[in-house]
């Protein structure tokens, strides 16, 4: 601030001179009285910037010329000119710019050096306060007002990188007595929540929006910033899905949910929450495990005891706080209360009609039926609310898979020959069917939540993706991708929520597990690695979000993966 004061008293002074120096050519017709002005303003300029600077001015490439004396370039005639001025002004020394520059120039010359001169004084007596000033300045503010530049390009193997936790990061973001290495990602997301942690933002710097009503004859009330920050949030959350590309898309494994007993490992059921990410996982035993995944800990929450029930499917109703358990060799369930931690046994004479069995249970997405296979032949249909079976169909051959359609309207069946029959509910009536193309001996059917696709694995290994309004309309739909990568017997076949990827695996052989980017017809290239620990995968699942994928191998352990995207 200081050296700013400076310079404008400077330049201040500097239009005083100048004004003056007009004022007395105006004022007097000679050139001699013009030159004598000139000289007396440069040298109070002189004296004033070497009062300012503490040093003379340079005077430039100047040709001075001293009344009352002799020059012996000039000629004679100049030279009595110059003595007869000398004689009215008493022999006053003054300069004259020989190099016809005007005084307007010289002036401007002078504020040019005498600004240099001001900026170099300032430094050198205020050396110490030259930040301060620069921060106090309306160039700084107007620095600091820029907006921040995001970088051109994003790495995206940053983003995978491993880090092992010890020294401060052990203390600040491990979160589990056995983590070791934790993704980079992760490492700034736990970093981040720490500092938000230790520095919350501040009450005023919390943006509200407030609640405006709407008047009867007009627009709702309120600023355009709030419509447009109201419409933000919006476009947010109406994003058009995940564009990937199969050959750079990999899920990132972060850590393992859990490790279940020895006992019956190839018979196992995963399966997520409707609305949250907890995993339910069901196998021989008479428990029930459910898992907060969150990618970190993995916390398991409660296990579910089911009395004299060696559980071989359990699924959640669409509301999320039921759970049904199933024994294929048992004519009942058990109905499970997750809010009263209530475990219900359901029978019924009806149940004995299937020849003792309940099999392959299968919730339309309302929760209002269920569909069930039974031992031989048949399959039951039940009222989900009331548990009270309904209907029973019987098909040409045992049923191998069922599935729903989107609107619960209508029921798929698949028998080994790979022959589909489409069952209209609302009739009991079988109203289409179309068969496999290529399939040999089919095993598992799939349906995505969208309605939009339909794909059935075969005992050979291929699995065939059909859209899924051709496969209600046409005897023998093509199918718009063929995935041949697996060798032995489809186990698993999973759609996401989204219908953008499809988990196909063989419980048979190890590395049979294999993820299908649908929309590109195409496989995700070199997932899983050998040393992932995807080895000999029983079951996947995907959470209600696609955010996690989780698997469970025969070597125990539950597996996690995270979806970049979801």
């Amino acid at each position: 601030m200081l050296r700013q004061e400076k310079r404008r008293a400077a330049r201040a002074k500097a239009a005083e001179m100048d004004q003056e120096l007009e004022a007395m050519v105006l004022g007097n017709g000679s050139w001699a009285a013009a030159a004598v002005a000139t000289s007396a303003t440069l040298n109070s300029k002189r004296k004033d910037r070497d009062s300012l600077s503490g040093a003379p001015l340079p005077k430039g490439n100047k040709k001075t010329r001293v009344f009352g004396q002799s020059d012996d370039s000039d000629e004679g005639s100049d030279q009595d000119e110059v003595n007869n001025v000398d004689d009215d002004f008493g022999g006053l020394d003054f300069t004259i710019d020989t190099a016809g520059a005007a005084d307007e120039t010289l002036a401007e010359k002078a504020d040019e050096q005498e600004s240099e001169l001001s900026d170099t004084s300032s430094e050198s007596e205020y050396g110490d306060d030259e930040d301060t000033n620069q921060r106090q300045s309306p160039e700084a503010d107007e620095e600091t007002d820029r907006p921040v530049e995001r970088s051109a390009w994003v790495d995206e193997d940053e983003e995978q990188d491993v880090v092992k936790l010890r020294g401060a990061l052990k203390t600040k973001v491990k979160m589990a007595p056995k983590e070791y290495i934790v993704e980079g990602a992760e490492l700034q997301r736990r970093l981040r929540n720490e500092f938000e942690a230790a520095c919350p933002t501040p009450a005023w710097a919390q943006v509200t929006v407030p609640v405006t009503g709407r008047d009867a004859d007009g627009p709702a009330e309120g600023s355009p910033e709030d419509l447009f920050r109201t419409a933000q949030n919006l476009l947010k959350s109406e994003r058009a899905g995940v564009q990937v590309d199969p050959k750079n898309y990999k899920p990132i494994r972060v850590s393992q949910v859990g490790r279940l007993p020895r006992k019956d490992r190839d018979f196992i059921e995963l399966q997520f929450h409707p609305s949250a990410h907890i995993l339910m996982a069901a196998y021989r035993m008479p428990t029930i495990h459910l898992f907060d995944v969150d990618g970190t800990r993995n916390t398991e929450i409660q296990k579910i005891k089911l009395p004299n029930l060696y559980t071989e499917a359990a699924v959640f109703t669409p509301s999320g706080s039921e759970i049904l358990a199933f024994h294929n060799n048992e004519p009942w369930f058990y109905h499970y209360d997750i809010a009263t931690a209530r475990a219900t046994k359901c029978t019924s004479p009806g149940y004995r009609a299937l020849d003792g069995s309940l099999e392959l249970p299968r919730l339309t997405a309302s929760g209002e039926r269920l569909a069930v296979r039974g031992r031989h032949t048949r399959v039951g249909i039940l009222h989900a609310p009331s548990r009270m079976l309904t209907k029973i169909l019987t098909l040409n051959q045992r049923a191998v898979d069922l599935q729903w359609s989107p609107d619960g309207q209508n029921l798929l069946t698949l028998d080994a020959s790979g022959k589909a029959y489409v069952w209209d509910i609302r009739m009991y009536r079988c109203t289409h069917t179309f068969k496999d193309e290529g399939g040999f001996q089919a095993t598992k059917l799939a349906v995505s939540a969208d309605g939009q696709y339909c794909a059935i694995g075969s005992r050979s290994g291929i699995v065939n993706v059909y859209n899924f309004a051709d496969t209600m309309k046409v005897a023998n739909p093509k199918p718009v991708y063929t995935m041949d990568n697996i060798t032995t017997a489809i186990s698993d076949l999973r759609f996401n929520h989204d219908a953008k990827f499809l988990a196909a695996n063989s419980n048979q052989t190890e590395n049979s597990l294999r993820l299908i980017n649908v929309p590109a017809r195409a496989v995700v290239c070199g997932w899983p690695h050998k040393s992932s620990g995807h080895r000999q995968v029983v079951s996947s699942a995907f959470s209600h979000d696609s955010r996690y994928m989780v698997h469970f191998s025969q070597t125990g352990y539950v597996l996690c993966d995270v979806m970049p995207g979801y």
